[in-house]
């Protein structure tokens, strides 16, 4: 208990560390979210293992395993009962303050994985624009148009670590065209993941106004809307009001501006546009899901009833 105590004292102290990046309730909130998150994803994949097909039940063990370790991550305290916890927040605080060397590994990991998110995405578009079913539904339209995005980001930063490789170097005109493309894809994507998730909760609590709200025209408006959003960003890099350097010694693009209200402006908001995004979006799927379990709770009560209703019916009827 000393240990632990000790462990938690010296976590706090890191946290309110003067010299990070970050603010201090920035960083507590994202560790909330993801302790939060973790225990969503640990008792979702409980209930998973009551099905009967092998593929769920392996999908909620992984779901589990993923939620656990994000727990034993961002709070190792709450995990302290399992012995190796306590070296993988060691080796967690040893790697916050490491400076990444050109470790050829890593980078071909990530080209891996960046590459593999991109087909997935490439492979999700294709799906939907070639099924007339799925195209005419406005929610299949924001994924669409957030896969599109999100390939153009994970091209992006699978090209820009492709190209540091073997050197720190990169061309100033070839960094200037991947930060801006960095920077719009990522802003045309993030609004699109809170209007899909309005999307849902609109038509799961009020599904009558489904129809009023997101018709295909507005739907059109609001991917116009986000186009634009990104367009501002692309103006903002192109007149250089602000400036993308990417790092391959972290990695992560470094984005640099004038003093000018808009280039702040634009900077503060991709700075927190994409944890409000997803508090945001994490929140309103919350509901959704508390809603569907209410609603079936009340189905399930009232159906006994609606059951013998229907056979003294029958009876009757015959």
């Amino acid at each position: 208990m000393g240990a632990a105590a000790s462990n938690v004292s010296t976590q706090m102290q890191a946290e309110h560390d003067p010299n990070a990046n970050f603010p201090w309730w920035v960083r507590f909130l994202a560790k909330g979210v993801g302790i939060i998150g973790g225990f969503f994803a640990i008792f979702f994949g409980a209930l998973g293992l009551l099905s009967l097909s092998a593929k769920c039940i392996i999908a909620s063990l992984l779901q589990m395993v993923f939620g656990f370790l994000t727990i034993a991550l961002e709070a190792p305290f709450c995990c302290m009962f399992v012995d190796f916890i306590e070296k993988i927040a060691q080796f967690k605080n040893i790697m916050v303050n490491y400076i990444y060397p050109f470790h050829d590994h890593f980078f071909i990991a990530y080209i891996l994985m960046g590459s593999t998110i991109l087909l997935l995405n490439l492979q999700m578009m294709l799906v939907i624009r070639r099924s007339k079913s799925l195209w005419i539904h406005s929610a299949y339209r924001l994924i669409f148009f957030a896969c599109a995005a999100d390939t153009v980001n994970c091209g992006t930063q699978v090209a820009v670590v492709a190209l540091t490789l073997r050197t720190p170097a990169i061309h100033p005109r070839t960094n200037m065209l991947l930060g801006t493309l960095f920077q719009a894809s990522y802003v045309a994507e993030y609004p699109t993941i809170l209007v899909l998730a309005v999307n849902r909760f609109i038509a799961v609590i009020f599904p009558t106004k489904m129809d009023l709200i997101f018709n295909r025209r507005k739907t059109t408006v609001t991917l116009l809307l986000c186009c634009l959003f990104s367009a501002l960003n692309i103006s903002l890099f192109v007149t250089g009001e602000v400036y993308g350097v990417w790092n391959p010694s972290v990695p992560k693009f470094y984005f640099s501006n004038r003093s000018s209200f808009i280039a702040i402006l634009a900077r503060s908001t991709s700075l927190y546009f994409g944890e409000f995004v997803y508090i945001a979006s994490f929140v309103t799927y919350l509901i959704i899901v508390v809603f569907l379990l209410f609603n079936v709770s009340a189905t399930l009560q009232f159906s006994p009833r609606r059951a013998s209703a229907t056979v003294s019916l029958v009876s009757i009827t015959l």
